[in-house]
């Protein structure tokens, strides 16, 4: 009589592990583990949490206060770019802040774009500011940019 030797063998490779799954190939376990990888992914936004203050729920003055910040930053690049976006922000502050810089500033570069915001605002302390530049300012650069922008306001408003 023969007997059937018994299976001792406990370790079952990866490969005969997949050929006993509906459809027997390695496929079906790389297809499901990238589902459930989608699946995690796509859900963990849901639960992320959401500023609930919209953009218009932002008030001018913080927005302004915060430029202002970035105008007194040791950052020349945030400087300059808070400078330009002062001019969208019709308020004392940022009125103030572009005259001081306009006036006092070292750079070039700080007073044309301090000039080019006072011209956005259309102030008229901020035009007077732009035309005795225009005469006054130590840099040619910065006077003959000031003199473009006096000369373009003066065409279009007087």
């Amino acid at each position: 009589m023969v007997f059937a030797e018994p299976r001792t063998k406990l370790s079952v490779s990866m490969y005969e592990f997949t050929n006993h799954l509906p459809g027997g190939k390695m496929k079906n376990i790389i297809s499901w583990t990238s589902f459930f990888v989608v699946v995690i992914f796509l859900t963990l936004p849901l639960k992320a949490k959401v500023n609930s203050a919209s953009p218009a729920q932002i008030s001018e003055s913080a927005i302004v206060d915060n430029l202002l910040l970035g105008v007194n930053s040791g950052n020349e690049g945030l400087k300059l770019s808070a400078l330009f976006y002062l001019g969208n922000y019709d308020s004392e502050k940022s009125l103030i802040e572009l005259l001081r810089t306009l006036k006092d500033d070292p750079r070039d570069e700080a007073r044309i774009t301090a000039a080019l915001s006072l011209f956005k605002l259309g102030d008229v302390r901020g035009i007077f500011a732009i035309e005795r530049a225009a005469i006054f300012d130590e840099s040619p650069r910065v006077r003959k940019l000031c003199e473009k922008f006096y000369t373009q306001f003066s065409a279009t408003h007087f």
